[in-house]
């Protein structure tokens, strides 16, 4: 698995970056649509910091410094959870149809996939030397 994960990695590293553009893109409408709830501050604040970690590991690999293994493991875990809640809440939802379900649930499947990648490679952090790029974050 671990080797799948690093042939594909250009794949999870642009992942990586459209995560963290539709994260903050639904934090934003839910805030503007709902306000500030106070009973969802810990919801806030979990997506805050799922984010933040999401947008350091970017910056750390556009800059090619290692990625500290307990940032990786945090995400990777965020990102498992989230994608149960998700496939949870899919399957439960009775606004849609059947087929409906299985077309939403890649999204879900994705987000545990990629969760599971940062999990599996949480203690690895090649760097590329010279023009050969190993990959992994």
């Amino acid at each position: 698995m671990k080797t799948f994960y690093l042939k594909t990695d250009i794949f999870w590293l642009i992942s990586r970056i459209l995560f963290t553009i539709l994260w903050i893109a639904a934090l934003i409408v839910t805030f503007i649509d709902l306000g500030f709830v106070p009973k969802s501050l810990v919801a806030y604040t979990i997506f805050g910091i799922y984010i933040s970690l999401m947008i350091i590991i970017l910056l750390k690999r556009a800059f090619q410094k290692p990625v500290p293994s307990k940032i990786k493991l945090t995400t990777g875990i965020i990102s498992m959870i989230f994608g149960v809640l998700m496939s949870y809440a899919i399957f439960t939802n009775d606004n849609f149809s059947e087929l409906e379900k299985i077309g939403f649930y890649i999204f879900p499947v994705w987000i545990i996939l990629f969760g599971l990648r940062d999990i599996l490679l949480y203690k690895n952090n090649f760097r590329p030397e010279k023009d050969i790029i190993i990959a992994s974050e």
